[in-house]
């Protein structure tokens, strides 16, 4: 926790723009947009840059979390990020090899294009082509989005520690 509390203030300082760029094996898969790495030697909080996929509560949460473990649970990951969010956890694109994780959950149909923070266009693409074909959340008529799904910050319960 404390390397990890350090890894974001080195990031923060930096002005949050020093390009991380690691590697290590998957942990474990918190979510569809969620996991931790070994980045590094450090257990690392991963946030997958530019997808938000649904919440564990919310229909389809259980199916994202469950394939993207079944792409990289226990797999040795790169990862490219120059953020941290407010919740400490790296902003990243995660790369399996040459291919990009990020983008294939959103062609699997398992996550949205995160409008509000996207840096790679080719995630609507991605979006669209699984909509389009029905994959995974698209199978449904009207999908919630886990923006709408979430509650907003006021009403979220804060916890501490």
């Amino acid at each position: 926790m404390f390397r990890r509390l350090l890894f974001a203030a080195a990031l923060l300082l930096a002005g949050g723009v020093a390009q991380a760029d690691c590697s290590g094996p998957v942990l474990r898969v918190a979510d569809g947009d969620s996991l931790h790495v070994s980045c590094d030697g450090q257990d690392t909080t991963v946030r997958l840059q530019g997808i938000d996929a649904p919440e564990w509560r919310q229909a389809y949460g259980r199916r994202a979390k469950k394939e993207l473990a079944a792409l990289v649970e226990g797999r040795e990951l790169r990862l490219l990020g120059s953020e941290i969010d407010s919740y400490g956890r790296l902003l990243a694109t995660a790369w399996l090899g040459d291919l990009n994780i990020n983008r294939e959950m959103a062609r699997r149909g398992y996550a949205w294009a995160y409008r509000r923070y996207l840096h790679d266009p080719a995630l609507l693409d991605d979006e669209a082509q699984a909509r389009q074909q029905r994959l995974g959340l698209w199978a449904d008529p009207q999908p919630v989005p886990p923006w709408e799904f979430r509650p907003p910050p006021w009403k979220r319960r804060q916890t501490l520690h």
